[in-house]
């Protein structure tokens, strides 16, 4: 339940997919193993049929950005003023963005993460497994950029995982060097992930998320719905109650407003 802002968790499926199924099989899942929430997200889910089955919608913001591969003109137009110069600046300075093979970029993406949480005094929601497992299966199969941001003295000083498909690039993880942020990695490296997408003829990046760095991209504010089913009523109480918690800290942390 850390993850609230984390999009598209389930279920995937393709072709046949039967809500009203689905959904009766989760009911009687839930009642065979005495499960106490539901909780899902994604495109196959049908409103009426999530509502159908007592389902409650919570919305999820996210920014989608159109990626144009016949004319980066018209994505570079539609970044904000500020993300263009710091762009600019990053490539000056002689900073460069690599898409890496190499398994020991999980690792050094979980501690520039973990850097980033320390200075709000906030623990990670997950371990290094995480981002190793991601990279594990989905690189091999040609299925994630793995994005390191070299320094001009050749150090990494910003990294990022973006899941793919044919037609939607995602962000996932990313961990960030302090020390490196006066040469702004973090917007080349977004803008780096946008033109490999791009020139691979995806069409969209979903952001996963919403907030100030996130707006500077040129998308538009999406609402996502992610559904969820309370079987015990202790269950909604303490949903409704960690949600509370959650978003509290994370405001007084300065992570949204």
């Amino acid at each position: 339940m850390q993850g609230w802002y984390t999009n598209f968790m389930g279920p995937v499926a393709t072709q046949g997919f039967s809500g009203t199924a689905f959904f009766r099989a989760l009911d009687e899942l839930a009642q065979l193993e005495r499960l106490a929430i539901i909780e899902i997200e994604g495109h196959a889910i049908s409103d009426e049929i999530a509502l159908q089955f007592g389902y409650e919608p919570a919305v999820q913001l996210s920014y989608v950005v159109d990626l144009s591969r016949e004319d980066p003109a018209i994505m570079h137009r539609r970044l904000h003023p500020k993300c263009r110069k710091a762009i600019r600046l990053a490539e000056q300075f002689g900073v460069r963005a690599e898409d890496t093979d190499d398994p020991a970029f999980a690792a050094e993406l979980f501690d520039g993460y973990k850097e980033i949480l320390r200075r709000k005094n906030v623990h990670p929601a997950f371990s290094v497994e995480c981002p190793q497992l991601v990279f594990k299966f989905l690189k091999p199969a040609d299925l994630l950029f793995a994005i390191q941001m070299r320094d001009p003295d050749g150090s990494i000083t910003s990294t990022g995982l973006f899941p793919h498909d044919d037609h939607s690039v995602y962000f996932a993880f990313t961990g960030s060097r302090v020390a490196g942020w006066k040469h702004f990695p973090n917007d080349l490296m977004q803008w780096s992930a946008m033109e490999i997408a791009a020139q691979r003829g995806i069409r969209i990046y979903n952001m996963c998320g919403y907030g100030r760095f996130k707006s500077k991209f040129g998308g538009t504010l999406h609402e996502f719905k992610r559904w969820h089913k309370c079987y015990w009523r202790s269950a909604a109480w303490a949903r409704k109650a960690y949600e509370f918690q959650y978003r509290q800290r994370l405001r007084l942390r300065g992570f949204f407003h």
